[in-house]
């Protein structure tokens, strides 16, 4: 993994953008299907006999075009420093500016569901930041599917409820309006 800075600096705030990349020989070395192979290779117009060497570094963003974003994913994910991967989920869940805390507490509901959601992201962002071991960001992991299994089961059952209860009421007010019906007099 090549990772290749570019630091400017303006009177008051740095900005640091660093592109990763990648070679064709360090993708080959992690297995990719031989399709999703194919596709950069071909892109980059390298022969089959010299994509097995080919060390020309070449942007992790150009996966997306040819491979699409699973394909990219996959990539980084294999030749990624951990670092990098670490600091882009802290992101994801908890920092940027579509983060999934940002978007859940956008939306704040009162059911233990959803606290149990925002707490298990917590917890995975804590363990990301503190860098903890493979078996603690695991757990953190399936704590927090566990938990968005739950809002989706919970959420299930309250239109479930909410369905039913519009159908009861429904039926009463069909009922009301058919004894007013039958007994002009009321």
């Amino acid at each position: 993994m090549t990772q290749t800075p570019d630091i400017s600096a303006t009177s008051r705030t740095w900005s640091i953008d660093v592109t990763l990349t990648t070679t064709l020989a360090e993708i080959r070395s992690h297995n990719l299907c031989q399709s999703g192979f194919a596709k950069i290779r071909d892109h980059l117009g390298v022969s089959p006999d010299d994509a097995k060497t080919h060390n020309d570094p070449f942007p992790i963003a150009l996966l997306l075009e040819t491979n699409g974003l699973d394909g990219a994913l996959w990539v980084t994910a294999h030749v990624a420093p951990r670092s990098v991967l670490r600091n882009f989920l802290i992101r994801r869940l908890d920092t940027g500016e579509h983060s999934a805390l940002k978007s859940l507490r956008a939306n704040p509901v009162d059911a233990v569901w959803w606290h149990n959601c925002e707490a298990a992201i917590v917890r995975v962002v804590d363990c990301l930041r503190s860098d903890a071991s493979e078996s603690d960001m695991r757990a953190a992991a399936r704590a927090a599917a566990r938990a968005a299994y739950a809002a989706d089961v919970a959420r299930a059952a309250a239109r479930a409820a909410a369905r039913a209860a519009a159908r009861a009421l429904r039926r009463v007010v069909d009922r009301l309006v058919a004894r007013r019906d039958d007994d002009p007099d009321r």
